[in-house]
């Protein structure tokens, strides 16, 4: 079928509805990046070094699945083309397993790490087997490499419009689906500031309380625009405590007392606080097998449910009913002077409780990413209806893995941009993952990260608006991602140095940033789109499917490499979730911030300088294969 106007140009509509398909696919690629490190250390509630390794282990099978998917589908022949199939095929699957990922099942430590394996592998396929298809319908669609810009262009606006709802609604969804739970348990409060739970279920909740504040001037004063923006979020007359309770049975709650070293001596000195005829020298001794069996049989001994608090946060064993939680003690704040924030408002313990809420955080995520999974559905259906396959295989065309593979490997271009990818994905990854400790621990307000999150998504989308303007700015994709990425390497540097009072500054630096990094991925997507070109013209072969997976296992590999560095240099740091993090941790979370992804983005622009495929050799690719498709010429020497 040929194009509109015989000259590779697509119509606006066409654009957009392929656009829409990455709307849905950033969704979830984008909670990912956000959002997926924080679930599980902070939600689903395993540890961070644990997650690390998981992210990186689970993409090893990537390692054959994405290359796989690329050649099953140049091999796929149907009516609907080769690519656009597996859009319809997999759209429900991708919107079930996506949910299932980010829920929280009831289950001890051990099970809830192999039910994470097992999900996080499962959606990583799914994501794939649409993904790439997906991603290679772009270099089916027109032959035009002007008009494949500006398709990528389509495209990454829609990614980063998908970014903007990511970033925009997670928390807030995450809050009004979690909000005034009480499947867990019920909360009230009584005189003199104590609170009384009372046993529902088991689960893992927020204890939220809301107190009036007492204002410091001064401090308030000092913090000046960063107070005013928290005001936009937050009532600054009220000031909110939070604590972390789980409700679990016996053997689940022990194994997660005892699962890690750190954890397992602060639970060990808590348990030994209510019970001095533990030996705690003796039992740190032993090895976690025999220190779960040494301490179930204790319990057996003394029947009463297990009720601990253990940094703020409390531990309690099934079937405890209630118990009495004493605010005052917990939340004492008049001693702290370590941020703005503490000293600008406390709590005014003269009043009583104004509100308390039980949030569950696990059931918050769950329906948010299940309420992305709809709306994601929904865009791949009308990307289906709305686009056609257009530039086919040249005639004859023989196909054969080895060839195919071996067309891929020995590509020049290929390797420097899947390379280049690689440290660019890991870049965006290792930053996107630590934006949420960075506000939750470093800052202490993490109801800024979705603001700071979607000022960097909307300037981002601005930017691959102007991907076009820019390259003519620069004379060449390739001038523009280099200049870009230089640009960004010293803008994520300089995180490291602001303040927790320095929001405005933080909020500056994002938006500048989010726009100079905007072109960088449409411009990734448009030379593998080239690099398809290139190959077919030198060789007189055409494998899209498996270009574009290669290319899609490269920047999965960047965002495995980046998620997984993240929990491990958080567990490196000595990360407990939800507590105090102490000085160091602090160190590590605002290392993940800047230096670290500000190397790789160097790394990766210095790196397209030696791509080769410049814009005036595709215009005579681009010329040469239509008189090849003609049938009035043969594959190019050069």
């Amino acid at each position: 079928m040929k194009d509109p106007n015989g000259n590779g140009r697509l119509r606006v509509r066409e654009k957009v509805g392929y656009a829409l398909g990455d709307y849905a696919c950033d969704l979830y690629f984008m909670f990912f990046i956000y959002y997926a490190l924080f679930f599980y250390t902070d939600v689903f509630g395993i540890p961070a070094a644990v997650v690390g390794t998981m992210f990186f282990v689970t993409k090893f099978w990537d390692a054959v699945n994405d290359p796989l998917m690329g050649i099953i589908a140049d091999r796929t022949e149907t009516r609907w083309g080769k690519f656009r199939p597996y859009i319809i095929w997999m759209f429900i699957p991708f919107g079930v397993i996506g949910t299932l990922t980010f829920t929280t099942p009831q289950l001890n430590m051990t099970w809830k790490i192999i039910y994470a394996y097992g999900f996080y592998t499962l959606i990583n396929m799914v994501y794939t087997a649409i993904n790439i298809p997906y991603s290679a319908l772009m270099g089916v669609m027109t032959s035009n490499s002007a008009e494949r810009t500006s398709l990528s262009s389509y495209r990454f606006v829609a990614a980063y419009a998908g970014g903007a709802t990511v970033s925009g609604l997670t928390l807030v969804l995450a809050a009004f689906y979690g909000g005034n739970s009480n499947h867990v348990l019920t909360a009230r409060t009584l005189s003199d500031h104590r609170i009384e739970i009372v046993e529902q279920g088991v689960g893992t909740v927020q204890l939220q309380a809301e107190f009036d504040a007492i204002t410091d001037e001064t401090a308030a004063a000092k913090a000046g625009w960063a107070v005013e923006l928290q005001g936009l979020f937050e009532n600054l007359k009220q000031v909110k405590k939070n604590t972390t309770i789980w409700v679990k049975p016996k053997d689940t709650l022990i194994n997660q007392l005892v699962y890690e070293d750190e954890s397992r001596a602060k639970a060990l000195a808590a348990w030994a606080a209510l019970d001095d005829t533990l030996e705690v020298s003796d039992l740190q001794q032993l090895d976690k097998k025999t220190l779960q069996t040494r301490l179930m049989r204790h319990c057996a001994e003394n029947p009463k449910p297990l009720e601990l608090v253990i940094d703020g946060n409390y531990y309690l064993e099934s079937g405890f009913g209630r118990t009495t939680i004493d605010a005052n003690a917990l939340w004492d704040d008049t001693s702290e002077e370590v941020d703005v924030w503490a000293e600008s408002r406390k709590v005014d313990w003269t009043k009583p409780i104004v509100r308390l809420e039980v949030i569950d955080q696990q059931r918050g995520f769950q329906l948010t990413i299940g309420t992305f999974a709809i709306i994601a559905m929904m865009m791949f259906v009308l990307t289906f209806i709305s686009t056609k396959e257009r530039v086919q295989p040249p005639r004859g065309q023989r196909t054969g893995i080895a060839r195919d593979l071996k067309t891929v490997l020995t590509n020049r271009h290929w390797l420097i941009v899947a390379v280049m990818s690689l440290f660019t994905l890991s870049y965006v990854c290792i930053y996107g993952a630590a934006i949420m400790y960075y506000f939750k621990y470093y800052i202490g307000t993490p109801i800024l990260a979705g603001a700071f999150q979607l000022v960097g998504t909307v300037t981002n989308l601005i930017g691959a608006v102007l991907t076009r303007q820019f390259t003519r700015l620069w004379g060449s994709k390739k001038r523009v991602y280099f200049i870009h990425s230089m640009v960004m390497a010293l803008i994520i540097a300089g995180y490291y140095f602001p303040g927790r009072d320095d929001l405005g500054l933080l909020f500056l630096m994002v938006a500048v940033g989010g726009l100079i990094s905007g072109p960088l991925s449409p411009i990734v997507w448009a030379m593998f789109a080239d690099i398809a070109d290139h190959s077919e013209w030198r060789a007189g072969y055409r494998a899209t499917g498996l270009f574009y997976s290669a290319g899609t296992f490269s920047q999965k590999m960047g965002w495995t490499v980046g998620i997984a560095f993240s929990g491990w240099i958080l567990a490196w740091y000595g990360f407990e979730a939800n507590i105090t993090q102490t000085p160091e941790t602090l160190v590590g979370i605002k290392s993940l911030m800047s230096w670290i992804p500000a190397a790789c983005a160097l790394v990766g622009g210095c790196l397209v300088l030696f791509y080769g495929i410049d814009d005036e050799l595709m215009v005579r690719i681009e010329n040469d294969l239509k008189e090849r498709r003609a049938g009035r010429a043969g594959p190019s020497s050069l």
